[in-house]
């Protein structure tokens, strides 16, 4: 079979969650005997054009089509991010050349869902996973402008507002004027491209109404739509979305990173660690001022993530940490160190203050047998199961996660019981049958498309392989 993946970005250049999935996807794929390739943003805001030209490269082995292209040189910048015309332009013409027999998108956050639209006008079957709230949310993580969190579009406005509730355009004349009269006023602007274009407007003006239509109408031309968790299905079920549309089909983890022995090196206190981006929606700062509150001088906190990118947020846990020799900022670390990391580590914490979905950091640590300590939120609280092999905490309340941090210093057998309820997470050979058999259904145009993975499962004759034994 002849499978053309499209997501946002691909490794090396960029290794998060998204891309470490569709990665494994395509690997497993390729090692079946499958041809596979993918198509990707190599950049797509910077440059002199809109016109995307193209690079080439092989990922162990998997041919990249990288696009590069300025998104801000669209004419109309905000709907460019909906629906990217030029982008479909050169995706159509790439389909008719490399005639894929199923296209298998995993975000539409670069490209657009004109990568959607335009497989299907070709008769070409489409299925879409989804991993994150992109269709839903311009910001993808339905938190606020103020850091609240979403329960999803209600109106136009409500999203216009939250994506200008930082920017000038809103502000000022909100300084001066009644709430009424501005809506009034940049909903006006918002739908006349030469103003929303201009500096200061770019991606923050546009109209959201006529992005919302086109966003769901791309989604729902898709023969399959997954959802890594019923949380996320649900997010879109209450959205309107039909829910005979959407099945739950968790992510599969590629464990060929992990060693056959999982045994953890000894150490005197308990370990905890966080792995993912040093950013205030991942609550970094909360883990810091949980863990500050700790009187257990062996205990150690160690952070792994790219601790430059956002300076200023830096500077905040510095100050949080107060000089504590046991918070220690160790950095970014490469992909094959993965299982060093955690085996030197006691316990994972998640924190995140949006509604992460099916985190790789919670699957990975599992594989490792290293419980997770989350926020009792989304998709966190679906795949930690509280006392059995982690821990659950009220969602961004630093004195609750501390309560956690000591009840796993003060309970002996606390660790190894949650450390024994661990179950290894979905295998990638396991997702990759069963997408296999929904690649076959929506080549054929069938229903069956809509089964749940577990109805999937009982039905198939075929052995689902790459557990793990433990």
């Amino acid at each position: 079979m002849r499978i053309l993946f499209v997501t946002n970005f691909f490794p090396p250049t960029h290794t998060a969650g998204t891309e470490t999935y569709t990665y494994g996807l395509a690997r497993a794929l390729r090692d079946g005997g499958h041809t596979v390739e993918v198509v990707c943003a190599g950049t797509f805001d910077a440059g002199d054009s809109h016109a995307p030209s193209t690079t080439t490269d092989t990922v162990d082995g998997i041919p990249v089509t990288r696009l590069h292209f300025n998104w801000q040189r669209a004419r109309d910048i905000f709907m460019d991010l909906a629906e990217n015309d030029d982008v479909g332009r050169w995706f159509d013409a790439h389909l008719r050349q490399a005639r894929p027999d199923i296209v298998h998108v995993t975000s539409c956050d670069t490209l657009s869902p004109r990568v959607i639209t335009v497989a299907k006008e070709m008769g070409l079957p489409v299925v879409v996973t989804l991993t994150d709230f992109w269709f839903l949310c311009m910001r993808h993580t339905l938190l606020k402008g103020d850091g609240t969190r979403c329960g999803g579009p209600e109106n136009p406005w409500g999203c216009l507002r939250c994506l200008a509730h930082d920017a000038k355009v809103y502000t000022a004349p909100r300084a001066v004027l009644p709430e009424p009269v501005v809506r009034t006023g940049l909903t006006w602007m918002s739908t006349k491209p030469l103003l929303t274009r201009q500096r200061g407007m770019r991606g923050v003006l546009g109209d959201v109404a006529r992005r919302q239509e086109r966003v769901r109408s791309a989604l729902l031309q898709a023969d399959t739509i997954l959802a890594p968790t019923a949380f996320l299905r649900e997010m879109f079920v209450r959205n309107g979305y039909p829910p005979e549309r959407i099945v739950v089909s968790p992510y599969g983890l590629d464990c060929g990173w992990l060693p056959t022995d999982t045994q953890k090196t000894a150490a005197a206190g308990l370990r905890v660690g966080y792995l993912g981006q040093i950013e205030p929606l991942k609550g970094v700062d909360l883990l810091v001022r949980a863990f500050h509150q700790l009187d257990a001088p062996q205990a150690t906190l160690t952070i792994h993530g790219n601790h430059l990118r956002n300076p200023s947020y830096t500077a905040e846990l510095s100050r949080l940490s107060d000089g504590d020799p046991r918070i220690r900022f160790a950095g970014p670390f490469a992909r094959d160190e993965r299982a060093e990391v955690l085996r030197n580590l006691d316990v994972v914490v998640v924190a995140s203050r949006w509604y992460e979905n099916a985190p790789f950091v919670i699957a990975e640590a599992q594989a490792m047998r290293t419980p997770v300590v989350a926020a009792n939120l989304g998709g966190m609280a679906e795949v930690v199961r509280d006392e059995t092999d982690g821990l659950l905490f009220a969602s961004d309340d630093a004195d609750d996660l501390s309560r956690c941090l000591r009840r796993l210093i003060e309970e002996p057998t606390l660790l190894p019981r949650l450390s024994a309820g661990i179950r290894p997470p979905r295998a990638i050979l396991d997702d990759v049958a069963e997408l296999l058999t929904r690649y076959q259904w929506a080549q054929e145009g069938t229903r069956w498309s809509a089964v749940s993975s577990s109805s999937l499962l009982a039905m198939s004759d075929a052995k689902f392989v790459g557990d793990r034994e433990w």
